[in-house]
């Protein structure tokens, strides 16, 4: 059921952009929304979706052929031996051999960073799907795999044993869907999680703040779920304009994007710097791109639950009008002044 914020939001855009003819423009900041717990063929997939799909071949004898398809859930067919497994849990738009999905589809990650959904790959051989961790001290583990007939779902294996899954484990590496997403806490998904504003837990399990330094450039500093810290200077890195008034505001959407919203001081237009999914930092002027009011620096983001991405500024030229800056789930931008339409106070 969608909730009462997103009503109102939905309710507000639409009765705004009628009545005052407000500035929609096709999104050019950041990517569309996606349904948590169903994904797209080839697009982001949570981990809890990556082992469901998994599970589907699970307890049906399919049997093991190289030139064989069997149908996932939605009829898509997948070739039946380990690679062409893997390739059905993470709904990729192929199915890849080990080689190709070690070379197009992943990146390398430590052994002990192993998640659900990533897998241990062997280049030339086979591939196993990992589920989990069976114990704290990341010694034991569980997966799934299919390198006979039928698929195997094995628990309690050593990560050190002399092979996994009848191969040498010395030719296995670990490694990370690009597109694989952490599922979102509950009751607390993809809203900002970490101390004010400017904090926020990203969907990977980074955790991003964002600061401005006594000259006005926005920081960005990031804790990684291996414990690694970095900080950048946006504004000398993306062009983030020097900024003013507030502290940042930050959100994380849906698919993924990181973000934060700041004033710029020379001229108060809002600003808005984000992180896609691909990992590249980027900047837009929204005062010029959509025509949200200019700000002194008072500005909140939020990210509703039905995707839409909210901003909140105080006018600075009008006397402090509230404002609302919208990007919405079907990809467009807005903005209402609220004390106009809805009779905020100054």
């Amino acid at each position: 059921m969608p909730s009462k914020t997103s009503k109102l939001l939905r309710v507000t855009l639409a009765a705004a952009i009628a009545a005052s003819g407000a500035v929609v423009v096709t999104a050019v900041t950041a990517g569309s929304s996606y349904a948590a717990t169903t994904s797209s063929v080839g697009g982001q997939i949570t981990r809890s979706e990556i082992l469901a799909r998994a599970q589907f071949w699970y307890g049906k004898n399919i049997g093991y052929d190289q030139g064989g398809s069997y149908p996932d859930s939605s009829g898509r067919g997948y070739r039946t031996d380990c690679s062409g497994y893997v390739s059905m849990a993470w709904h990729l738009g192929t199915s890849a051999n080990t080689q190709g999905l070690a070379d197009s589809f992943t990146y390398q990650i430590s052994r002990s960073d192993l998640m659900p959904g990533d897998i241990l790959n062997s280049y030339y051989d086979h591939v196993i799907l990992f589920e989990k961790w069976d114990d704290a001290a990341h010694t034991t583990f569980s997966y799934y795999s299919f390198g006979s007939t039928p698929v195997k779902h094995r628990t309690g294996i050593s990560i050190n044993a002399a092979s996994l899954d009848s191969h040498p484990n010395g030719d296995y590496k670990a490694l990370r869907y690009k597109n694989v997403v952490n599922d979102p806490a509950p009751g607390s998904a993809w809203v900002p999680a970490l101390g004010d504003g400017g904090s926020v837990s990203g969907a990977d399990g980074t955790a991003y703040t964002f600061t401005r330094s006594a000259d006005g450039h926005l920081q960005g500093t990031a804790r990684y779920p291996t414990d690694k810290w970095a900080t950048v200077d946006l504004t000398n890195v993306v062009g983030t304009p020097v900024s003013a008034g507030g502290a940042p505001s930050a959100f994380v959407q849906q698919n993924g994007t990181v973000g934060v919203v700041s004033a710029n001081a020379a001229n108060g237009h809002l600003q808005i710097t984000y992180k896609n999914t691909s990992g590249q930092w980027a900047t837009s002027d929204l005062t010029n791109q959509v025509g949200t009011p200019v700000t002194g620096g008072a500005v909140r983001a939020t990210t509703d639950p039905d995707g839409t991405l909210a901003i909140y500024s105080r006018g600075s030229a009008d006397g402090g009008h509230l404002s609302l800056t919208a990007l919405q789930s079907n990809g467009s931008w807005a903005t209402v002044d609220l004390t106009n339409v809805v009779g905020t106070p100054i």
